[in-house]
């Protein structure tokens, strides 16, 4: 497949306090529709409970465009009809990511959320 994805891992996990797991059960999801586009694979779903003895991830999302800036455009879409009630995670970190300037240019490397602390984590 030709063109530019990306994958965004939702994760019971807390941003604010230094991305540790966070568990409980899933009051309410709402997750955005799939397409050609974009690409859900669960592991919980609403009324599941995510335990302290499993990893703490929720789902994939991954999106697909004709290049890098209609990905984002997609992924930041899908992002903001994600939601999720009784537990903390990184979905609104993830929103910040998407649409932080340095992201969206793609200058980024392996130290750039510990260089550049996003919004969402002050």
């Amino acid at each position: 497949m030709l063109g530019h994805s990306f994958e965004a891992r939702i994760y019971a996990e807390n941003p604010r306090n230094n991305f540790l797991p966070d568990v409980g059960p899933l009051l309410h999801v709402s997750t955005p529709s799939t397409s050609s586009s974009v690409r859900l694979e669960e592991g919980f779903r609403q009324g599941h409970n995510v335990e302290v003895f499993y990893d703490p991830l929720i789902a994939k999302l991954i999106v697909h465009g004709r290049d890098r800036t209609e990905a984002l455009r997609i992924l930041r879409k899908a992002l903001e009809e994600y939601h999720i009630v009784g537990v903390s995670t990184n979905v609104e970190f993830l929103r910040t990511l998407a649409g932080n300037s340095q992201f969206i240019e793609g200058n980024v490397e392996t130290g750039f959320i510990q260089v550049r602390p996003l919004n969402c984590l002050e």
